[in-house]
């Protein structure tokens, strides 16, 4: 619910508001807009939904197919923030490029000695 109502103020009501300069709204809301450029405010939701997707990935069935679904998510993302460097700051796009590159390979590294420890279900 909360990922759904971030969606709806970012996508809706953030353009209408600015369009109005409603500085009220604006700061109520600064907790999804202020550390992005302008015009990236959709990454702070981006960001939200992988969070919930990495949450998500112990429901994977396979040990193997939860570290795919993991280095997925990490890659899309490394590579999203990689071109569209959405954080106001540059040091943050360059530090959130290399904290992702690093829990890639610790990820790709201990992918090599896991085996598939899941119960069949019979």
């Amino acid at each position: 619910l909360f990922v759904a109502i971030c969606t709806w103020v970012v996508l809706v009501q953030l353009p209408a508001r600015l369009a109005r300069s409603d500085a009220r709204f604006l700061a109520s809301c600064s907790f999804l807009i202020r550390r992005f450029r302008p015009g990236a405010e959709i990454a702070s939701v981006l960001f939200l939904l992988r969070n919930a997707l990495v949450v998500l990935c112990p429901l994977a069935t396979s040990t193997p197919g939860q570290l795919a679904m993991m280095n997925l998510i990490f890659y899309v993302n490394f590579f999203g923030v990689a071109f569209f460097k959405p954080w106001r700051v540059m040091v943050c796009n360059l530090l959130d490029c290399m904290m992702l590159f690093g829990m890639m390979v610790i990820l790709d590294v201990g992918s090599i000695s896991v085996t598939n420890t899941s119960p069949v279900a019979g």
